[in-house]
């Protein structure tokens, strides 16, 4: 069965009046067609395996520079912001929107810089963020986790790993808020979204400009530097690379780990077993992480583009058709995971779509996973009788999933 025009329907997944709680709306809409048409050249899926197979198949993609989708208005969801140039025109977009052979180059020489080695240097440094952080937020008995701890900690971490001057933290949460909401399906036709959106997109390329040409010259140790004098032979980024990598990688790695962490507490919080679980442990493992991630991740919807005439599940897609995963509802996927509305920390193997599949697996994922371990494990050992006071308010997005709020008290 095939649904059309599903954004005119009740069972549109981008609707504001779901977003306290999408998952049952997920689970209709993979009921009804799990390939379904959002509007004319744009298709939305639900399983497992539809999502995981358009993530990972080469049939799949982005747009290549002078290309245009069947549907303008969702084409270039996911090929972000319009594209800088270089000095001769040349359009450069982010990494993750760049198909074969231009991502293998980039990827490759982000790789050699972006290392587990540098994450794991970074764990006593984050668990001494966090702990600082708790200390004020906790003085009080009632505090906001999401302003007084997710987001400091996340935009603090990714900022001194790129080797950001600390004062100039601030500013990046009202670029990163004005370029989320811009590329979002919920909120890019909300009047003057997308002129903010391009005004934050010039400041953070003109401020990252300057930053990636001084490091040019005078390399420290941080990450910008490392990127800036990577080079495979003779190759490396060029100044305008440095720039799109180095915003791309502060907005995920400020905005998506924030949710990661706030929503994880928010599931523990709602699932109290599982919250004693990880009380009598010394450690959040890996997979317990994950777990959360799989449960409420803060990335929902991932976006490519056809490059042939295909299908899916025998749904005939088109050459330039939009296709939407939503990652959601496959991390819900009932013919993937037992139970899969259920939180449970001692899932076996929790392979899931949060953080993409493929070669365009999030380059950031191991630091996420890092943050978001550790300060789980402070945060329960320093609150342990923490509860959520007040009404949850969430963020109209529908890309990324986040509370406007988090108020808790301690016991």
């Amino acid at each position: 069965m095939t649904l059309t025009n599903v954004l005119q329907s009740d069972l549109n997944p981008f609707a504001p009046e779901i977003r306290d709680d999408p998952y049952p709306r997920y689970r209709a809409l993979r009921d009804a067609a799990p390939v379904a048409q959002a509007a004319p050249g744009v298709w939305l899926l639900t399983r497992f395996g539809d999502c995981e197979t358009v993530l990972n198949d080469p049939r799949f993609g982005h747009l290549e520079p002078g290309e245009e989708p069947s549907n303008p208005m969702f084409g270039r969801l996911g090929d972000g912001i319009e594209p800088l140039c270089e000095p001769d025109g040349t359009p450069v977009n982010a990494f993750i929107t760049l198909n074969p052979p231009a991502h293998t180059r980039v990827r490759g020489l982000l790789s050699g810089a972006f290392t587990v080695r540098r994450v794991q240097q970074l764990e006593p440094r984050i668990a001494e963020i966090v702990d600082g952080l708790l200390d004020t937020a906790l003085e009080s008995g009632k505090f906001d986790l999401l302003s007084t701890v997710c987001y400091p900690l996340s935009v603090t971490v990714i900022s001194e790993l790129l080797g950001v001057p600390p004062g100039d933290y601030p500013v990046f949460c009202e670029w990163t808020e004005h370029i989320c909401a811009g590329l979002d399906p919920a909120l890019m036709n909300q009047e003057g979204a997308r002129e903010r959106m391009r005004r934050a997109r010039e400041e953070f390329a003109g401020y990252f400009l300057a930053l990636a040409r001084e490091r040019r010259g005078k390399p420290g140790h941080d990450l910008l530097s490392a990127m800036a004098n990577a080079k495979a032979g003779a190759d490396r980024l060029t100044d305008v690379e440095l720039v799109v990598t180095s915003t791309l990688l502060l907005i995920a790695g400020h905005e998506t780990t924030a949710n990661y962490l706030a929503n994880s507490v928010l599931a523990l919080l709602r699932n109290p077993a599982e919250l004693e679980r990880l009380a009598s442990q010394p450690v959040v493992t890996p997979g317990e992480a994950d777990e959360l991630l799989r449960y409420d991740p803060p990335g929902q919807l991932a976006s490519r583009v056809a490059r042939v005439d295909t299908e899916l599940g025998g749904v005939p897609i088109a050459k330039g058709d939009s296709v939407l995963p939503l990652l959601g509802a496959a991390n819900r996927d009932p013919e993937r995971y037992a139970d899969p509305d259920r939180l449970d920390l001692t899932r076996p193997n929790v392979k899931h779509l949060a953080f993409g599949h493929g070669i365009h697996l999030c380059l950031g994922a191991q630091l996420a996973r890092t943050e978001t371990r550790i300060a789980l494990r402070r945060l329960i050992d320093r609150a342990p009788g923490m509860a959520v006071v007040g009404e949850l308010r969430w963020k109209p997005h529908a890309s990324l999933r986040g509370m406007q709020e988090f108020p808790l008290v301690t016991a």
